[in-house]
């Protein structure tokens, strides 16, 4: 729930109320959300309870877009590593 209600957060144009723990979006961006993700429509109404506390849990070790790792993932060869790696760095020195 923690992964999901940050990707959500952390997409371009989304609010979040930290008093409700909602996001704050139009309708139409919840469409988006919903369409790609039917688990997102419980943050339109809900919010995610505790959102603050979990976020100082999790923060620092939630990875989520390329450099995930999942136990359900097959490990990673060392070229999709140093692939995954090189991309990560090359993007990190344009910002």
């Amino acid at each position: 729930m923690y992964k999901q209600f940050t990707e959500v957060l952390h997409q371009t144009g989304v609010g979040w109320d930290e008093d409700t723990n909602t996001i704050m979006v139009s309708p139409y961006v919840w469409d988006k959300f919903i369409k790609k993700n039917k688990d997102f429509k419980t943050f339109q109404t809900n919010g995610c309870k505790n959102y603050k506390l979990l976020n100082e849990f999790f923060s620092s070790s939630t990875a989520i877009g390329a450099l995930r790792i999942s136990s359900t993932n097959p490990l990673r060869t060392f070229d999709e590593n140093r692939q995954v790696l090189e991309e990560f760095l090359s993007t990190s020195k344009q910002q």
